[in-house]
C-alpha cells in the first residue's frame, strides 16, 4: 500500500507495516504509469485548480484493470434548506471554501 501526501507529519507511528509513504506534491510527481491497482483520492479534487489535468494522469497511474476511486465532497446549494439559519452557515462555508479555490460541487 502506498500513500502520496504533501505533508507526512500527520502520519502516526501506528499506520499499517504495509504502508509506504511518499512525500510528494501530485500536481508535480513523476510519472507513475500503470503502478497502481488501486488509486482513492478523498477529498483531493476538489481542492485543485488543474483537478480535469491531474484526473486525467491518475487515469494514466493505473495498472491494466486498475480502479480509480474519488471521493470528493459535494453539498447542496445553501438555498435548499427550509431553515434560515441552515441556510446561512452553507452560504458561510460554500463562500469560505470557493475563495480558497475549492469547488464543492
Amino acid at each position: 500500500m502506498v500513500a502520496v501526501d504533501k505533508d507526512l507529519s500527520t502520519y502516526g507511528a501506528d499506520r499499517p507495516e504495509n504502508l509506504r509513504l511518499i512525500e510528494d506534491d501530485i500536481l508535480a510527481s513523476p510519472d507513475w504509469g500503470g503502478s497502481f491497482d488501486l488509486i482513492h483520492a478523498r477529498f483531493v479534487l476538489c481542492h485543485l485548480p488543474a483537478r480535469n489535468a491531474l484526473l486525467a494522469r491518475a487515469v494514466d497511474w493505473l495498472a491494466p484493470g486498475g480502479w480509480l476511486v474519488v471521493t470528493d465532497p459535494y453539498q447542496l446549494p445553501a438555498a435548499t434548506s427550509p431553515y434560515p439559519v441552515l441556510q446561512r452557515l452553507l452560504a458561510a462555508y460554500e463562500q469560505r471554501y470557493r475563495n480558497h479555490g475549492t469547488d464543492l460541487t
